[in-house]
């Protein structure tokens, strides 16, 4: 139960953020494509 609300509280944290962050999304996209460059 203590890791299941562990994992809904981050997830809530986690759109916090992303509704917070103008660049998120070009941001993750970055990420993404610094990992497909990687391997």
């Amino acid at each position: 139960v203590v890791h299941l609300y562990f994992a809904v509280d981050n997830r809530r944290v986690f759109e916090v953020i992303k509704n917070n962050l103008s660049d998120f999304d070009a941001f993750i996209g970055e990420m993404r494509s610094y990992l497909d460059k990687k391997g």
